[in-house]
């Protein structure tokens, strides 16, 4: 395990450098490093304070990395989605939604750096920039691209080794949940789903190894049963979809509005994984496509209902971090 982890390390810090490298056309002030993204390369202060994110996963990494943001997109859907030990500031600034976000609002809370998703604010990433220097990442696409933006916004905010550390103990959690899966006698196979029932009608988004969610149950030993391809990570399909589907455990998250349906629909209740008894539904306070700590939850979520031992998440020191309280003239902007 210790040459596993110090390969990771290794493997991380690399990243680091590359998150930084790239390029490099732009020559920074002094007081400033380049940083690398999706829309291109940015100068960022060496002493970022006040950071705007717009994006869940890109607001669970400065969280967990040790800042609070002041201010957030969806606020209220990262809370329903995103559980750490340290919830958002009771301080910070609902900024509208993550594709439309309000740039006055921004502007007021006079950031430091705005960090959100590429393909969500491109079309106001000038505006955005005016305002504060602005880094892009495409989002957690996969595991790699994941660690990626990670390891660079850990950068972005002087925290390199609070970052390399919480990738490694996500790492370690995910073979610890291997071995735990490995020395079971549960089927090894899985389907991942998010479902809802609207309209008479039932759908079922599938999960395919294009995508993080599904990459993940791979990486603790499973096997997806779902052969789909898109390259978004999933395939939308209805019910006629999985009479096929038999010899493995389905997963699937839904919400309150649907159960009816479970209860009650002949066609449900007749496919060859609820017959067997080997559909799960996990808990609906996931984040699939969320950070280092909500992929673990994730795992953790799977093994709880195959009712087997749940490791404890390691946060690292990274929550732990005391952040230094804004400026009183930043404060009453905001």
């Amino acid at each position: 395990m210790k040459s596993l982890l110090s390969l990771l390390l290794a493997l991380i810090a690399i990243l680091a450098s590359v998150a930084t490298v790239g390029a490099q056309e732009t020559e920074c002030e002094d007081g400033f490093q380049l940083i690398v993204h999706e829309l291109g390369e940015t100068c960022v202060s060496n002493d970022v304070q006040r950071v705007v994110t717009l994006e869940l996963s890109m607001t669970e990494a400065v969280v967990t990395l040790g800042v609070q943001p002041v201010g957030v997109a969806d606020i209220a859907l990262y809370n329903s989605l995103v559980n750490l030990p340290i919830p958002l500031s009771e301080d910070a600034v609902d900024v509208g939604s993550r594709s439309e976000p309000n740039l006055e609002v921004i502007a007021g809370l006079k950031p430091d750096l705005i960090i959100g998703a590429s393909w969500r604010v491109g079309e106001n990433y000038d505006e955005l920039s005016a305002i504060a220097p602005t880094i892009t990442y495409v989002g957690s696409e996969s595991i790699e691209i994941m660690s990626d933006y990670f390891t660079s916004i850990a950068v972005a905010l002087g925290r390199e080794e609070v970052g390399e550390e919480v990738l490694a103990l996500m790492y370690e959690h995910f073979a610890a949940a291997s071995e735990i899966i490995a020395a079971s006698d549960v089927l090894p196979s899985f389907v991942l789903s998010l479902t809802w029932y609207e309209d008479s009608l039932a759908t079922f988004r599938l999960y395919n190894n294009k995508g993080m969610p599904a990459e993940v149950l791979n990486l603790i030993g499973l096997k997806n049963a779902w052969g789909g391809e898109h390259t978004d990570g999933y395939d939308v399909v209805g019910i006629e979809s999985l009479g096929e589907i038999e010899n493995t455990n389905f997963f699937f998250i839904t919400d309150p509005d649907s159960e009816s349906f479970y209860q009650e629909s002949p066609l449900w209740n007749a496919l060859p994984f609820v017959a067997a008894g080997t559909t799960f539904r996990l808990n609906d306070d996931l984040s699939l496509f969320g950070g280092p700590i909500s992929a673990q939850r994730m795992v953790n979520a799977v093994l709880e209902v195959l009712e087997l031992e749940v490791p404890e998440i390691d946060y690292g020191t990274g929550l732990e971090v005391e952040v230094p309280a804004p400026t009183a003239e930043a404060t009453e902007a905001s």
